[in-house]
């Protein structure tokens, strides 16, 4: 399911003593389909969710095992008739935009920066099924920033992509996420097994824009192939690193396609090919294939198995990696086992492969029974979960055991307890904070609560505490998220969370992190919202104002403000300017 697809269309909603009633118009320009004459039969299916009973209704109910991808199985879904001579539509979109604003760096030292951004997207239906989008100097003025977080393991984090041009039709470029797995990832949002293709490594550096001067990509299906090709061509920049020094990247062109098959009845065997031809150090390249399979038998079992290799200057061995998940999932029960080998050298410089050189097995169990017993309580999970990692000299790398409970109350509520069991082997010395860890093997274990109001009242909540030992030392968390609706078109939403770490060698210190996010809907075609973060582990606050003006379809002004502050600094004014800027964006769709 593409829920990023934003299509031109309409809608209208009404309610009466009656019920409730909804008017949706979308026009077939921005429907792929194969036209032909005489009567057409569709597959189509409607869902309603309905938050303040926690009910979700279905014109055509699927099994739950087959979990939210089951709605997109138009295969048992219902029939739509009364279509009748439709003919071909090669859609054709323009849209052009124009980005005046300003900007400022005051770490950099430089004065205020006057740009003049323009640039357009394009689109066009080479056939029914097989859409061109054509791109030049794209601009994503009005992205929101990413969630600041503190990063407490030597990995890096995954953070999902929010640009508009990435994220449209991102499923046809999935790899190493095929949604057949229990254990693979699919549903937590996390990069999945093996993630040789992460759309962030474009045109983004350690969260600073690379400016995209231009690219195109097709999607689509052909014959019995789904497929999706991209090409994407940045400018050199200069980008900031984080010790403060800066780096120069020269100009860089990144090519992915993707080419998948359905097999049997809900299963598939795909290609990814990928490459990146300068941009790095030297102006090299890298390089990746992969082929992947995602097997579903009836509706429990399913099998997914995949395997890649790169290719990079003065590479040779040890860079193949493969993936293997089997997976049993019912209502009542879930298991399921996972390997994953990574070779040494295996570098996937398009994709998201925080760990190199290891072997990872996971074995996963759950029960979740509905219990009749329990009053107001819909399901319980008791589960257990095994991740163990070793290189491939058979050392131990690290482990982590996991056991949960959870119930999931009628009313929305969740109720969550877990302990775990650590052990991480550290190659190397790293910081946390003003602690460094040495090298050496480290065991700890942590117990976490979590509970969460329900999501259907004006004012909601949600909040956990976990504390243990970690590193050699202790280390509590405390998050607490509260949202309020004080009517139906504000909302308000802020999160905070508190680490407090007592590590070996250092005095005892802690880290905050604050965020609030409030949006309000004049209309559905006008809203504002304002972003404000703060995290004391990088020393930065931060704000973004967002005006959003849709004012005819498909047309959208953008009024975006951004500034940063470095704060909690030494002398006498504790926080100064980092950066600012203003842009204006005026986009305007055309279409026939």
């Amino acid at each position: 399911i593409n829920y990023d697809w934003d299509a031109v269309w309409q809608s209208k909603t009404s309610r009466d003593g009656k019920g409730w009633y909804a008017e949706i118009a979308v026009p077939l320009s921005q429907l792929r389909f194969n036209g032909h004459p005489g009567r057409t039969v569709w597959g189509i299916n409607l869902c309603r969710i309905i938050i303040r009973k926690h009910e979700e209704d279905y014109w055509v109910p699927f099994p739950r095992e087959w979990g939210a991808t089951g709605f997109a199985n138009l295969t048992y879904a219902g029939v739509l008739m009364g279509l009748k001579d439709l003919p071909d539509r090669h859609r054709l979109e323009f849209m052009p935009f124009i980005a005046p604003g300003v900007s400022r760096d005051y770490d950099a030292g430089t004065p205020t920066k006057v740009d003049h951004k323009y640039g357009f997207d394009l689109r066009y239906g080479l056939t029914s099924n097989l859409t061109a989008t054509a791109t030049y100097k794209t601009d994503f003025a009005q992205v929101e920033a990413d969630q600041e977080v503190v990063n407490l393991s030597r990995f890096s984090l995954y953070f999902p992509e929010k640009r508009q041009f990435f994220t449209e039709s991102a499923g046809v470029f999935d790899y190493g996420r095929t949604g057949v797995g229990f254990s693979g990832g699919e549903n937590d949002g996390g990069p999945g097994l093996l993630a040789l293709f992460y759309s962030r490594q474009i045109g983004l550096y350690d969260g600073q824009q690379v400016p995209i001067l231009g690219g195109g990509k097709m999607t689509g299906r052909v014959g019995p192939y789904d497929m999706g090709l991209l090409n994407i061509e940045t400018d050199p920049a200069t980008v900031l690193n984080a010790d403060g020094s800066t780096s120069r990247l020269g100009r860089a062109n990144y090519t992915a396609f993707r080419v998948k098959r359905n097999i049997l009845a809900k299963s598939s065997i795909g290609a990814i090919v990928l490459n990146r031809q300068g941009g790095g150090a030297g102006d090299g390249y890298n390089r990746a294939i992969g082929f992947d399979s995602g097997l579903a038998f009836g509706n429990n079992v399913t099998i997914a198995a995949m395997g890649a290799k790169t290719f990079s200057p003065g590479g040779g061995g040890k860079d193949f990696a493969g993936a293997l998940d089997l997976a049993y999932k019912s209502d009542r029960v879930n298991y399921g086992a996972t390997y994953v080998d990574i070779g040494q050298r295996f570098n996937a410089e398009m994709g998201f492969i925080p760990r190199v050189d290891i072997r990872h097995s996971r074995l996963s169990a759950g029960w979740t029974p509905r219990p009749r017993w329990w009053r107001g309580v819909r399901q319980l999970t008791f589960s257990g979960q095994l991740d163990y990692y070793e290189d491939h000299h058979g050392r131990p790398e690290s482990r982590t055991d996991l056991l949960t409970f959870a119930a999931a109350r009628q009313d929305g509520s969740n109720l969550t307890l877990t302990a775990q069991r650590d052990f991480d082997a550290v190659p190397a010395d790293f910081v946390i904070g003003p602690a460094t860890i040495p090298v050496g093997g480290y065991r700890w274990d942590t117990v976490t609560a979590a509970y969460s109001t329900n999501s259907s009242k004006r004012v909601y909540a949600s909040g956990s505490a976990a504390a243990g030992t970690f590193y050699g030392g202790r280390k509590q968390t405390y998050q607490v998220s509260l949202n309020f609706l004080p009517f139906r078109t504000l909302l308000l939403e802020n999160i905070y969370t508190r680490n407090q770490l007592s590590l070996p060698g250092t005095s005892p210190f802690a880290t905050n992190v604050l965020s609030s996010r409030v949006s309000y809907s004049f209309s559905p075609n006008l809203f504002v919202k304002s972003f404000v973060q703060y995290n004391d582990d990088r020393r930065l606050a931060t704000l973004n104002l967002l005006f959003w003006y849709i004012y005819r379809p498909g047309s959208h002004l953008y009024v975006v403000y951004n500034q940063g502050w470095d704060t909690n600094l030494p002398g006498p004014y504790s926080y100064l300017p980092r950066n600012r800027s203003l842009a204006i964006k005026m986009t305007y769709w055309l279409a026939r």
